[in-house]
This record gives structure tokens, C-alpha cells and sequence, in this order.
């Protein structure tokens, strides 16, 4: 009985036949995913490019196969990532140059 109302709830959600939703209960929903897109970092400058000239959000996701908030998603976790990669790099040299000073101030010159 319950098997029944399964598949009644099925039909009525999914917009398929009752036949349908019964291969569905039993063997499960059999749809592949599409494979995910990658973007290079050519493919980013490329985006910012577009952006710049004064294209859409919307168009620019045509171009790479993506929505326009998949596009608009995908490239502000871009620059977030940059930005944290130019902060870290910041900071390794600002170590390095803290460092080589107190090193300079410690060592005694030599005539």
C-alpha cells in the first residue's frame, strides 16, 4: 500500500506517468549529470575582459556553457581566491624583510 502512494507522489512531482513513476520507485531515477565545467585562469581573464567591455552577466554564462549566476559565482570565488593568494604573498615578504632587518641590526659591522 505504501508502494502505491509512493509512486502516486512521484507521478505527481515529477510530471510523469504513473508507469513511469513505478520504474522510477523501484529502479531509482536514472538521469547521468552533466559533467562539470572548468574554468583556467585564461578562461577568468577572459570573463573580466568581457565584463569590462560591458557585457552581461547572462551573455558572458552563454559564452562559457554556464548560467548567469554560475558565471557570476564562479568569478567572484575567483577574485576572492586571488586576493587571499596576493594577502598571503604580502605577508611572506613582509616576514622576509622583518626578518633581514633584525638580522642587520643584530650583526656587528665590520670595518
Amino acid at each position: 500500500m505504501e508502494e502505491n502512494w509512493c509512486c502516486l507522489a512521484i507521478s505527481i512531482l515529477t510530471d510523469c506517468t504513473p508507469e513511469q513513476a513505478v520504474v522510477i520507485f523501484e529502479f531509482g531515477n536514472n538521469r547521468k549529470k552533466k559533467p562539470a565545467i572548468k574554468l583556467s585562469k585564461e578562461d577568468f581573464e577572459g570573463i573580466r575582459e568581457h565584463k569590462n567591455n560591458g557585457l552581461s552577466w547572462k551573455y558572458i554564462g552563454e559564452l562559457f556553457g554556464l548560467s548567469e549566476s554560475g558565471v557570476l559565482k564562479r568569478f567572484k570565488k575567483y577574485e576572492a581566491d586571488c586576493e587571499r593568494q596576493r594577502q598571503q604573498a604580502n605577508k611572506k615578504i613582509s616576514a622576509v624583510a622583518e626578518r633581514d632587518d633584525s638580522y642587520a641590526r643584530t650583526t656587528p659591522k665590520r670595518n
